[in-house]
Order: C-alpha cells, then structure tokens, then sequence
C-alpha cells in the first residue's frame, strides 16, 4: 500500500547519493504497510519476508519480534531497520 523512509537524525551527514529511489540507505528504517488480498485477512502469526535486490540478504519480521503491527485484519504495518536486521553491508546492490 505505502512507504517511506525515516533517516535517523542522529547519523552523520552522507557524502553518498543514492542514485535510486527503490534504494534505501543503511542507516534509515523503511516504515510500510501491506494490505491482505490472498487469504483476505492477516493472522497473528503473519509473517513478511524482504531481500535485497541481488538476494543475497533476507530477514523474515513476524508480529512477535515487534517489527510488523496489525492495524486490522486487513492492514499490516512494518518497519525494517537495516543495520539491525540485515548488518552493515552494501544494501541496495
């Protein structure tokens, strides 16, 4: 449905621009929702996989481990938090 990107205000400054809008840098957090199609509803165990681009990096985020929130039976929201979840590496490439 939705996302955007929060860049932590206490990084420093970055020389680099990303050249790429789908990017995201590693030390932002990705805020998104999802909403259900196939089953309709979202269940308490709903778990989302994400990857980057070449899939060599893959984190799973469930209700449980706090980074997915139901809004509704319908609505997921999520977060993912790069260096947290996918460590520092070149993401994005």
């Amino acid at each position: 449905m939705s996302k955007s990107v929060q860049l932590d205000p206490n990084a420093s400054i970055s020389a680099v621009q990303l050249g790429n809008s789908d990017e995201l840098p590693q030390d932002a957090q990705l805020h998104f929702s999802l909403k259900a199609q196939e089953p309709e509803t979202f269940s308490p165990t709903q778990k989302v996989e994400i990857a980057t681009a070449d899939d060599s990096f893959r984190v799973v985020l469930s209700i449980g481990d706090g980074n997915l929130t139901l809004q509704d039976a319908k609505t997921i929201l999520g977060v993912l938090d790069p260096l947290r979840h996918l460590g520092r590496r070149r993401l994005g490439h």
